[in-house]
């Protein structure tokens, strides 16, 4: 995903974070960030609580969640986070 995101947006920066604590550090810093790519299972935080903490610090900024689970239900029980897409992690057959 991160070589992906890379050549589609050459120019825009990219930081990758494995952590949320990570993730929240980096919002928090001067460089302004277009979007965030978000996984719901990390490993200092899982699945709405990463959307809260998020929130607190970038209230407007876009979340595209990634999810292993059901994108319908994963919708449903992010919406009150304003996701504005969730993507699942693997196509199902």
């Amino acid at each position: 995903l991160q070589s992906l995101l890379a050549q589609l947006l050459p120019r825009a920066p990219l930081a990758v974070r494995h952590t949320l604590a990570g993730a929240l550090e980096a919002l928090q810093d001067a460089t302004p960030f277009a979007l965030v790519v978000l996984d719901l299972t990390l490993p200092d935080a899982t699945g709405c609580t990463a959307l809260e903490r998020i929130r607190a610090v970038a209230p407007t900024l876009p979340i595209v969640v990634l999810t292993g689970q059901d994108p319908a239900e994963v919708r449903v029980a992010c919406a009150a986070y304003r996701v504005s897409a969730v993507v699942p992690k693997a196509a199902r057959s």
